[in-house]
């Protein structure tokens, strides 16, 4: 599923942490590991850029290289747009042709004539894209007046972001709308301090917005649950 973003704008970082214990907590943390975190972002960059140049114009990649999902979802580091750069492109739309792998469409008959007419499945495993079926124990949609659409996708125990075990990713949109809401939830041992001080926001006219009027976006991180979201336009 391709996401349609806004021009945007880079800016600093800036963490949005909930909680004022953790937040104290996550600061200190964050110094303590500033070295890890650089090197872990210099090589996920790394190989994004080679990632990038190895792919031919005019072809999709149809494998993932390793269980390290920042080659997936790394682009809601970007302010949750991902545009900014040619790693933060490569890797926004390695996301896109992941979602495309496994979401499908099928039409139905609903007999209340201000129903959807179209249903969200799932693609059968034996097509997706090489590399998955090994990092994936399931995936499941939810659709419960098939215009409100969850996708979840439940990983094995050795898949992480950055290192840390990532349990599930969800999306969620409405159909017929842009809009939509991506969520990481990692596992609860997982150490987020080395993980949100990746994450910055961005500014951006959008083009709903009050023209001339500048709006800030950027993941969300939730203490309580261990979960980054991104909600888009």
């Amino acid at each position: 599923m391709s996401i349609k973003l806004p021009l945007t704008v880079a800016i600093g970082a800036t963490l949005f942490l909930s909680g004022c214990a953790e937040t104290s907590a996550l600061g200190s943390a964050v110094s303590q590991t500033v070295n890890s975190v650089v090197t872990g972002t210099v090589n996920g960059i790394q190989e994004g850029i080679s990632q990038a140049g190895n792919q031919n114009s005019g072809t999709q990649s149809r494998t993932m290289p390793n269980s390290d999902m920042y080659n997936l979802f790394g682009w809601m580091e970007d302010g949750c747009m991902g545009d900014s750069n040619a790693v933060y492109q490569k890797i926004r739309n390695n996301y896109s042709q992941f979602t495309d792998s496994f979401v499908q469409t099928v039409e139905v008959a609903p007999t209340d004539p201000r129903a959807s007419q179209v249903r969200y499945i799932v693609k059968p495993k034996n097509q997706w894209p090489a590399g998955y079926q090994n990092l994936i124990k399931d995936i499941v949609v939810s659709t419960p007046d098939n215009f409100d659409i969850t996708y979840k996708v439940i990983f094995k125990d050795t898949v992480k972001y950055r290192g840390q075990p990532l349990d599930t990713f969800s999306f969620q949109f409405t159909s017929g709308t842009e809009g939509s809401q991506q969520v990481l939830n990692f596992d609860s041992s997982a150490n987020m301090a080395t993980v949100f001080s990746n994450f910055r926001t961005r500014q951006y006219e959008p083009y709903w917005g009050e023209p001339g009027k500048v709006y800030t976006n950027g993941a969300k991180y939730n203490p309580s649950s261990k979960t980054i979201t991104c909600d888009g336009d």
